[in-house]
C-alpha cells in the first residue's frame, strides 16, 4: 500500500513540473507537435524563384533573393556556384546584379550557352542557412550591328606570303566586297618563346577582325631558333622581334601614306598577339626613345640597332608609332616606360599564368630568370599614369594563353569596342 502511494505521488509530481515549466521565463521558443517549444534557433528559409530571364546589356539588378526569418532575424545574403564571379549581390538586400552587362553573342558563363549557374545562400547571425540554385538566362536583343566593333563580316578576302620587310612575311585579310577605303589595321603575332613562331597560329584573331571591318595582318618575325642562354639574350630576342612588329606597322602607314592600295588609315594602326606576341605587343605599346633602359646589353643592343623602333625594313622614315594594343598573355620589361602617352592598351591574362606572369614576378618557361611585368601590372601602371588601359583578367586561372572561346570573343569585342570609342569613331 506505501508503495502504491509512493509511485501515484512520484507520478503527480512529473506531470506537474511539465505542467510548470513554461511559466519559467524562457522567451526562445519553436513550434512543436502541441505548440511552441523552448531554446531552439529556426533557420531562415529562401523563397524566391530558381530562374529569372534578363535582356542583354542589362544593369542593375537582375534577380531579388528573398527568404524567411522565422525568428526576426537580419539576415546575410552571399553569392556561390559556377558562375557567381560574373556577379555581385547585396548582403543585406539580397539584389544580384551583373559585374559588367552581359554579351548575348559574347556569353560568360562557364559552358557559354547564357545560362548563367549560381548558388544563393542566406544565412541568420547564428549560423543557420538555406541555398538555392538559381539560373540566370541572358537573352538575345535586336541590336544594329556596327561597323569596327561587331563582326558584320562574313567572307573574307586573304592574300599570304606577303614581303613586307627584307625576308619577313605577313598574311592580309580584308572583308570581301569591302569598297571603304579609310580602315583600321591590326597586326597580330604568335608566340613561341622567342624560339619558333607561327603565324597561321594567330589567324582567328586577324579573322576577328577582320570580320569588323579591319585590314589585319599576321606578321613573321625573328626568333632564337633555340633557348636562350641567359636573361640578357631573351631580352634582346623580344626587343628584336618586336623591331619587326614596328615594320609592319612602318610597312602599314607607308602604304596609307601613298597609294593606299590596302585601304587603311595611318592614325588607327594597333598590334596585338599572344605570349611572346603578347610581349611584343605590349612592348610596342609603351616604349619610346625617351625611356630608360636599365639592363646593359639591352641599352646597347637598342642603341646600335637604331632605338626603340629598329631599322627593319624599306620604310625607316615612316612614323612606327601605334594607336593602340591588345597583348594576350604579353609582359613587359619595365613598367616606367608606361607613361600618359603609352598607346591605347586592352589587356588580357590569366590570374596565375605560370609562365608570363600577371604580375611583376620572373617569367616562367626559359629559366633565365628574367623578371618581367604581366597584364595585371602593367594595367595597374596604366591607371597609375593616367594613361588608358582595361584589363580582361580570368579569375582563378592558372593557365598560359588558355582562353576558351568565349572569353576569346568578349576580348576580342572589348578590344574593338575601347579602340572604337576613343579614336575609331573620330
Amino acid at each position: 500500500m506505501q508503495n502504491l502511494a509512493r509511485q501515484n505521488w512520484l507520478r503527480c509530481a512529473a506531470i506537474c513540473v511539465v505542467v510548470a515549466l513554461p511559466a519559467c521565463g524562457s522567451d526562445t521558443m519553436l513550434d512543436g507537435p502541441s505548440g511552441p517549444q523552448i531554446g531552439v534557433n529556426r533557420s531562415p528559409a529562401m523563397t524566391s524563384a530558381t530562374s529569372a530571364n534578363v535582356p542583354e546589356n542589362s544593369t542593375g539588378t537582375v534577380y531579388a533573393a528573398a527568404a524567411e526569418a522565422p525568428d526576426g532575424d537580419a539576415l546575410i545574403f552571399t553569392l556561390e556556384g559556377t558562375d557567381a564571379s560574373q556577379f555581385s549581390i547585396d548582403s543585406a538586400s539580397g539584389e544580384v546584379a551583373f559585374v559588367s552587362p552581359p554579351d548575348f553573342e559574347s556569353p560568360l558563363d562557364a559552358d557559354g550557352d547564357n545560362s548563367y549557374e549560381i548558388d544563393l545562400v542566406v544565412s541568420d547571425p547564428s549560423g543557420a542557412s538555406d541555398r538555392l540554385s538559381v539560373t540566370i538566362n541572358v537573352t538575345d536583343e535586336t541590336e544594329i550591328s556596327q561597323r569596327f566593333v561587331d563582326e558584320v563580316f562574313t567572307d573574307l578576302d586573304v592574300r599570304r606570303g606577303v614581303e613586307y620587310a627584307p625576308g619577313l612575311f605577313l598574311d592580309l585579310y580584308a572583308p570581301a566586297g569591302d569598297t571603304v577605303t579609310n580602315r583600321p589595321v591590326m597586326i597580330v603575332a604568335s608566340g613561341g618563346g622567342f624560339i619558333a613562331q607561327d603565324r597561321e597560329g594567330v589567324e582567328p584573331i586577324a579573322q576577328a577582325f577582320a570580320r569588323r571591318g579591319y585590314v589585319a595582318a599576321t606578321i613573321d618575325y625573328r626568333v632564337l631558333g633555340a633557348q636562350p642562354a641567359n636573361a640578357e639574350d631573351l631580352a634582346i630576342a623580344g626587343i628584336q622581334a618586336t623591331h619587326d612588329m614596328f615594320a609592319a606597322v612602318r610597312f602599314f602607314r607607308a602604304d596609307a601614306e601613298g597609294p593606299n592600295a590596302l585601304g587603311v588609315r595611318s592614325d588607327a594602326i594597333f598590334v596585338s598577339g599572344e605570349s611572346a606576341g603578347g610581349v611584343m605587343a605590349a612592348v610596342a605599346a609603351t616604349i619610346d626613345p625617351g625611356d630608360t633602359i636599365a639592363t646593359a646589353a639591352l641599352r646597347t643592343y637598342i642603341e646600335a640597332n637604331g632605338g626603340p623602333f629598329g631599322m627593319i625594313g624599306d620604310n625607316l622614315t615612316t612614323s612606327s608609332e601605334i594607336s593602340g594594343a591588345m597583348p594576350l598573355s604579353g609582359a613587359i620589361l619595365e613598367l616606367g616606360w608606361v607613361d600618359v602617352s603609352s598607346a591605347l592598351l586592352f589587356a588580357a591574362h590569366e590570374e596565375f599564368d605560370p609562365v608570363v606572369p600577371c604580375g611583376t614576378a620572373t617569367e616562367g618557361s626559359s629559366n633565365t630568370g628574367l623578371v618581367v611585368s604581366g597584364g595585371c601590372a602593367i594595367t595597374d601602371a596604366y591607371q597609375t599614369q593616367g594613361a588608358r588601359g582595361e584589363l580582361f583578367l580570368v579569375e582563378g586561372s592558372d593557365g598560359h594563353v588558355g582562353f576558351i572561346e568565349n572569353e576569346r570573343r568578349a576580348i576580342y569585342a572589348g578590344a574593338a569596342r575601347l579602340f572604337f570609342d576613343a579614336l575609331i569613331s573620330r
